[in-house]
């Protein structure tokens, strides 16, 4: 098989007249010219330059994903593969000869939030061993999903748009990541399909502020002069002096005097596009809300406190950024990893999309009572497994004994418990009897201690006696 991405490039410089347009699934399953905001192009240039916050937004979630570490195991014993001879590693070092490993989980976030889709595609399939020599990222609105034609939901195939030329893809060839979307079983939803409303608004708002400074926008000040008899000449005479004398840096702050019977009216903004100006931060707020980033992760507000900041960073990893590596690594264990190891497997290192500390304090009573494993919480920490069969069995915490006995030990080095059944085995089993001869030994002592304080008292005061008699 030839590689799928030489016709690619050869297609590569035509330019396509039709306008890109949302892929829906219909019965033609054809592309469908839609309104603003509702086709995958749309889509894209919201997070590319139309909608700044969306851009942002994407970035901050980007970049906060591509920074997630990795490890190639073994799923049989869970060791780290040092020296892989499939040539994964090469290919995860080096998906292709422009992008890295990093740049693909870049670029996959930005295309699941702005569409709901990413696509791989797997180049220079080798016909036996299904192994792909490169990954390439293919644009969503570039793509069309060829069904079954039995309309059991099933895709046969894709086809990839690059200008008039349309490249047929086979199923193996394509890796297609998705969000669930409950109207369509075959396109994913993203962010912005599902905030269509909110960013029309905001385009719509951007659009009305442009098109007013483009218009001329709204003067400061109006000056009316109701005795002026002179000609169009004179009229531009007299505003060239106004202009030269009272308008610029030069002229900031100075008093103007005037003859005649002038006027002048300060324009500002009306109470409407002093509340326009609100809700287009509040635009901008709702659109960083709906990409699931904190306005304080974004730099939009300052947090209360310390607990409030944590909280939100917390949040933002959690519920954010953890889900799309979650998905994007296990797919890829699945269509890729699979093809070069049965045994093998990327590990993403979670520790630090989850709050560790919460699950350790929320874990650790289970891990005391015998009910998980050490392992067990190593994973739910976001630890990697130890390949150590101490930290697979369960343990129960067996130091819980009476106040009395905290701080005893006997000279084999015996836990209190155990010293305290030898200490019971050696008063006859009796617990009571044992309790009444330490009460009694715990007197005699106390007792013993009172006399020798006295005895050491009579002494003190004997010899002081002495040297007062030789005074």
């Amino acid at each position: 098989m030839g590689k799928v991405m030489d016709s690619i490039k050869r297609a590569f410089g035509g330019s396509s007249r039709k306008k890109h347009s949302f892929l829906s699934v219909g019965q033609s399953w054809s592309p469908v010219v839609a309104d603003k905001f509702r086709d995958y192009d749309s889509f894209l240039e919201a997070g590319t330059g139309s909608v700044w916050s969306t851009f942002r937004a994407c970035d901050i979630v980007g970049n906060a994903v591509m920074q997630t570490g990795y490890n190639l195991i073994r799923k049989s014993d869970g060791e780290v593969v040092n020296n892989d001879r499939t040539g994964l590693a090469d290919l995860m070092e080096q998906p292709n000869s422009v992008d890295t490993f990093e740049d693909l989980l870049y670029l996959y976030t930005h295309h699941i939030k702005l569409t709901g889709n990413f696509f791989l595609l797997k180049d220079g399939i080798n016909p036996i061993t299904k192994q792909p020599e490169a990954l390439w990222p293919l644009v969503p609105s570039r793509m069309t999903i060829v069904p079954s034609e039995s309309g059991r939901e099933r895709i046969v195939g894709y086809t990839y748009r690059v200008g008039h030329d349309e490249i047929p893809l086979s199923v193996d060839e394509v890796i297609h990541f998705k969000r669930p979307n409950a109207n369509n079983p075959y396109w994913g939803m993203g962010d912005v399909q599902a905030g269509t409303g909110l960013y029309n608004d905001f385009i719509n708002r951007d659009a009305l502020n442009n098109n007013f400074m483009k218009n001329g926008g709204l003067p400061s000040g109006v000056l009316v002069n109701e005795e002026f008899e002179g000609d169009e000449a004179e009229w531009e005479r007299v505003k060239a002096i106004w202009g030269n004398q009272y308008t610029g840096k030069k002229n900031l702050g100075k008093i103007a005097w005037l003859t005649g019977k002038w006027n002048f009216i300060k324009l500002g903004l009306t109470a409407e596009q002093m509340q326009a100006i609100e809700k287009d931060k509040q635009n901008v707020s709702q659109i960083f809300m709906n990409h699931g980033v904190p306005l304080s992760i974004a730099g939009m507000e300052k947090a209360a406190n310390y607990a409030t900041a944590r909280q939100d960073y917390v949040n933002f990893k959690r519920f954010t950024c953890y889900p799309l590596a979650l998905s994007f690594f296990r797919k890829f264990n699945r269509e890729v990893v699979k093809q070069f190891d049965e045994n093998y497997k990327i590990d993403f290192i979670v520790n630090g999309l989850v709050d560790g500390e919460a699950v350790v304090r929320e874990y650790l009573p289970f891990l005391d009572r015998g009910v998980i494993t050490p392992n067990q919480l190593r994973d739910l920490a976001g630890l990697p497994k130890v390949d150590n069969p101490m930290l697979d069995g369960y343990y129960i915490n067996t130091q819980i004994i009476p106040l009395e006995m905290c701080g005893f030990a006997n000279a084999f080095g015996d836990t209190p418990n155990e010293l305290q059944e030898n200490q019971v085995e050696s008063a006859g089993g009796d617990a009571d009897r044992l309790a009444e001869e330490v009460a009694a030994e715990a007197e005699a002592e106390a007792q013993g201690e009172i006399e020798e304080r006295l005895l050491s008292l009579r002494k003190s005061n004997g010899t002081r006696d002495r040297w007062n008699g030789q005074g």
